[in-house]
């Protein structure tokens, strides 16, 4: 019954840490207008499988089940070690939203052109703005999808700390 499982409910999040956010909600300016964005952690919803969860929240927003469970393998299909980072829907109507991982900086070139390969999106042959040897040990990974329109893929590198900064602030000013 509904109550059984309710009560059973709480139960399950022992697991996680109390501190483990369930959503973020982002308001981004954008000209003479606001979006509202939120970012999901669906891992906090135990009743069923993590890939039925994400793909669920893009058929929310018009995505065909085809195409967000395309998106989902891609991420996750190549034993990379990918970690989920979350899910971020715009609210503003734009009927997108973004799954995200993180992978370890020297799976993320073989990653990306994985995602690009099953999701039909050109990517250049190496495209990896940014030596190796001044990032931190992620890279994020991120599909984003629409109703209609194409896939795009999104990086996010991540400097190491202690990186010289002239080093990073070269490898910035070449890629721009």
């Amino acid at each position: 019954s509904s109550t059984d499982s309710y009560e059973r409910g709480p139960e399950r999040l022992g697991a996680f840490d109390p501190s483990a956010q369930a959503a973020v909600f982002a308001v981004v300016p954008r000209g003479s207008r606001v979006d509202l964005k939120a970012y999901l952690n669906t891992r906090l919803i135990a009743d069923q499988a993590h890939r039925a969860r994400v793909c669920t929240v893009f058929e929310r927003v018009g995505v065909s089940p085809l195409q967000s469970e395309t998106a989902y393998d891609a991420l996750y299909d190549l034993g990379l070690g990918a970690r989920f980072a979350g899910v971020g829907v715009d609210v503003d109507g734009t009927s997108r939203a973004k799954m995200y991982v993180r992978v370890d900086t020297e799976h993320a070139q073989v990653l990306e052109q994985n995602v690009g390969n099953r999701m039909g999106v050109r990517l250049p042959e190496e495209f990896f703005p940014f030596p190796k040897d001044i990032l931190a040990r992620e890279v994020e990974v991120a599909v984003a999808l629409r109703a209609e329109g194409a896939p795009a893929i999104k990086l996010t590198f991540f400097f190491a700390a202690q990186e010289d900064r002239t080093r990073v602030r070269a490898a910035i000013e070449g890629f721009l």
